[in-house]
């Protein structure tokens, strides 16, 4: 049996006490819980079902007589259960790719026993994949260098899709503009200022005003004045052909996307309806302190004019530019038929479960997502998208191990309801609509037993997200406790790495004593999205650790691209031993909350400020944060903010910390000499402005040359080097990747 590190296991490689070794094992064996869950052989009175490309659901799941699919395989440890054979169970499926028609739904009835397991996993040497798409052939020369081929069952609407995938690439549909926001996130660089220059010649996809009315019954309706350029994309189509395009719309830390209901050329005016209104504070147009949202029209013939683009016609005909050397006579095309893959359906307020269940090995590709009629309303964090292609409720002891879910228009995996004690290891989680993984709801369950709480990712890759709502965030915990996040990779989001609690402000949360480690988080907002952070968090969260983590390369749109984000009301957690660099806006930044402790960072190469505290809190009502035994190392912006910032309402106890910029120019403390800063309170006790002496940080080694600077502040040396996924060198490699 294979022993998976977490962030508590390091002691197995460190602790010489048998006491702790043996504590580490139980710990890593029974994620917490005093369970054991088995990863290899269990009892010889194990049966196998075996299940092949090839094989029958007629079939008795035999070697001989394989299943074809994994509901097949259901149905037979069902049957097995029916005539009460209760032992341990593995389906072992062949090499291939099998399409789902529908997912595969597991209730109570199929769980298996701490004993005797039920385990879905890949024959050995074998890497079968689980399609939920349908290959599209028949390609043929078009007109305008395009493609053309016509879609089974489009013309009936029997089968749309706004998905493709080319070669195992996820093709851009027909946009305007073209450069999908390329263009746009550079000019000019974020950390510029508070609000972007339009420049017209450049992009004209800006909003000049919008208008919101109440339709009543719970619709409103957006009218939007536009540039003449893009009113000129739209005036020529029909309004059957209007009625398809697709408005998606970035605004500060949210998405929204809808169908265009009217224009106006006139007026150069967009009307579109939707069944959710704008928050005051996260609006389409500009705002004092954000920046206007910017926007792309979608699903257009007109606009498939580079290559890779394709568009999908309401007569069935499917469209493809191909790219330079391309044939698409040779290429597989997949569209997506069905949106999940897997749905575990316990009743945890019943009482009942789904239980020790495991999948190993098992890749599930090319998941729906439809827009809905009225729109995708904005929320952050994708938290208001109700879907995963994994989707459980009620599920306890259940392990997914070396799987893959990718090409999916959806979030990934969502530990929803009553969830518990289950794990995820060495996952690779890629291409998703949205976010990566879930635990928890966005409200406190009525009841303990609906409450999500013990899941345990360790050791996965989770990239490239957001591909259609791009608030999507890599992991997300919304009202769920006791869960550990450690080892992982996560980057190439256009919102946030991770998020944490769902409490604005000092309310009721249950979202405590969640473990953030060891993680790689990285490539974070890209000059889309605003208000990220590499770890966010919010409401008050007893107990959380967020620590060792390597957090680099985070970029906003308008403002807000910060390392370690405690936002309103976050308060009583624990940020220790990180290092974040390569930010835009600061490596950390707490608005608003009470009783956190930042201790032993490394905050460096910030644009703008470095550290920010905000917001009104009532002087003197509490600590609003301890900030000791860091290191803030910087060469442009600021320290501490603007000189708005840090005033008598930021209650915060700064204590033996090392400053330094490294550019030799001088700096001030919010318009203060040291001197000045000091005699307020701040940094009175042990703080120095000093060298700290990294080995090259200009290549970002921030490895000390010599001790002699951080032992005058206590400051301890941790290896950075451990933060991200671990194992074989191929999985090590392949969580670089390109970034």
């Amino acid at each position: 049996m294979r022993l998976w590190k977490s962030t508590f296991g390091k002691s197995l490689q460190r602790a010489g006490a048998a006491g702790v070794v043996v504590s580490a094992v139980l710990a890593l064996l029974t994620g917490g819980t005093g369970q054991v869950l088995a990863a290899g052989p269990v009892s010889a009175a194990e049966v196998v079902i075996h299940v092949a490309p090839t094989g029958n659901d007629a079939g008795d799941g035999s070697r001989g007589k394989p299943v074809a699919s994994l509901i097949g395989a259901r149905d037979a440890v069902r049957r097995l259960r029916a005539d009460g054979k209760a032992g341990p169970v593995r389906v072992m499926v062949a090499d291939g790719t099998y399409h789902f028609a529908e997912p595969l739904v597991l209730t109570p009835e199929d769980s298996g026993s701490a004993e005797a397991p039920v385990r879905y996993e890949a024959a050995p040497g074998a890497k079968p994949l689980f399609s939920g798409g349908r290959i599209i052939t028949g390609f043929r020369a078009g007109e305008n260098g395009l493609w053309v081929a016509d879609v089974p069952g489009m013309a009936a609407r029997q089968w749309y899709f706004e998905q493709l995938w080319v070669d195992g690439r996820r093709a851009q549909r027909a946009i305007e503009p073209d450069t999908n926001w390329e263009k746009i996130a550079r000019l000019p660089a974020c950390p510029g200022s508070r609000t972007r220059a339009r420049d017209p010649n450049i992009d004209p996809f800006f909003f000049e005003d919008v208008v919101e009315t109440d339709l009543g019954k719970g619709r409103f309706r957006q009218t939007s004045t536009v540039d003449q350029q893009v009113m000129s994309l739209l005036t020529p189509l029909s309004p059957a052909q209007r009625a398809d395009v697709q408005l998606s719309v970035s605004h500060s830390w949210s998405n929204t996307r809808r169908f265009i209901s009217a224009i106006d050329a006139g007026s150069r005016t967009i009307t579109t309806d939707g069944g959710k209104a704008l928050y005051p504070w996260n609006l389409w147009k500009d705002l004092a302190w954000s920046s206007k949202g910017y926007f792309h029209l979608e699903n257009f013939l007109s606009a498939l004019d580079e290559p890779g683009e394709w568009f999908l016609a309401r007569d069935g005909k499917l469209y493809y530019k191909p790219r330079p050397g391309e044939d698409p006579a040779s290429l597989e095309f997949v569209a997506p038929v069905i949106s999940q893959f897997l749905q575990i359906q316990g009743d945890p307020a019943g009482g009942r479960f789904v239980e020790h269940v495991q999948f190993k090995g098992l890749a599930f590709n090319h998941g729906q997502w439809l827009t809905p009629p009225g729109g995708y309303g904005p929320g952050q964090a994708a938290a208001r998208l109700n879907e995963a292609a994994v989707m459980l409720d009620g599920a306890r002891n259940v392990l997914f191990q070396d799987c893959e879910i990718a090409h999916v228009g959806t979030h990934g995996l969502w530990f929803r309801q009553g969830c518990s004690q289950c794990r995820v290891e060495r996952c690779l989680f890629r291409d998703l609509g949205a976010g990566g993984v879930r635990i928890g709801e966005i409200s406190i369950p009525t009841s303990t037993a609906e409450q999500t709480h013990q899941i345990t990712l360790d050791n996965n890759i989770i990239q490239s997200g957001g591909r259609i709502i791009a608030e999507g965030v890599g992991v997300w915990i919304g009202q769920s406790y006791d869960n550990t996040v450690t080892q992982n990779d996560i980057g190439d989001f256009y919102y946030s790495a991770v998020s944490v609690g769902w409490t604005w402000g000092f309310g009721n949360s249950v979202a405590k004593r969640n473990i953030i480690s060891y993680n790689r988080l990285h490539h974070l907002g890209q000059g889309r999205m605003s208000d990220i952070g590499g770890v966010y968090s919010l409401g008050i969260s007893d107990g959380t650790v967020i620590s060792h983590n390597v957090i680099h390369d985070v970029t906003c749109w308008g403002y807000g691209g910060w390392g370690l984000y405690p936002d309103e009301g976050s308060s009583n957690i624990l940020y220790e031993n990180n290092l974040v660099y390569n930010v835009s806006d600061g490596g950390f930044h707490q608005h608003f909350g009470r009783y956190n402790t930042v201790r032993n960072n490394i905050l460096a190469f910030s644009q703008q400020e470095q550290v920010r505290g905000t917001n009104q809190e009532k002087a003197g009502d509490h600590l609003s944060f301890t900030f000791e035994r860091n290191i803030v190392y910087f060469d442009q912006g600021e320290l501490f903010g603007r000189n708005h910032q840090w005033r008598a309402d930021v209650q915060a106890d700064l204590k033996n910390n090392i400053y330094w910029r490294a550019d030799g120019k001088s700096f001030g403390f919010v318009g203060k000499s040291w001197d000045q800063w000091r005699a307020m309170g701040r940094d009175k006790e042990g703080s120095v402005i000093a060298d700290p002496k990294f080995v090259d940080p200009k290549k970002r080694d921030f490895r000390f040359a010599s001790d002699e600077v951080i032992k005058q502040t206590g400051f301890q040396p941790f290896d950075y080097s451990q933060a991200g996924v671990y194992g074989d060198a191929a999985w090590i490699a392949l969580a670089k990747g390109n970034l």
